[in-house]
């Protein structure tokens, strides 16, 4: 009886080893912005930006420096981005990131 609870404990944490990296796994890039956007209330300068998405947080960083923080979502899509492209309002509010080299778009508000 021990040696089979032992054996599903290691199981179980053997399974989920595997399964917390997928899912818990931050995730950043960094991106140009050709003019100047908007993240939530907060108005960012055209520059270059690390963007790292932990789970629905979503942080702008401008050298070492947080400069802007919102929610959002990774969505997968059904092909690959040739280039890196921002997609935003015409106030220029952030709707979108497509990521260039991968299938996942960053999703801001209820945009799809």
């Amino acid at each position: 009886m021990r040696r089979t609870t032992l054996l599903g404990t290691l199981a179980l944490l053997a399974v989920t080893a595997l399964v917390v990296p997928a899912f818990g796994k931050a995730f950043e890039k960094t991106v140009t912005f050709g003019q100047s956007v908007k993240v939530g209330s907060t108005q960012l300068d055209a520059g270059d930006y690390k963007v790292m998405v932990d789970g629905s947080n979503v942080t702008f960083q401008k050298g070492h420096k947080a400069v802007a923080q919102t929610q959002g979502r990774m969505e997968q899509r059904d092909h690959k981005f040739d280039t890196t492209a921002v997609i935003f309002t015409s106030n220029g509010e952030i709707q979108e990131i497509d990521f260039g080299g991968q299938n996942q778009a960053l999703v801001f508000g209820s945009g799809s």
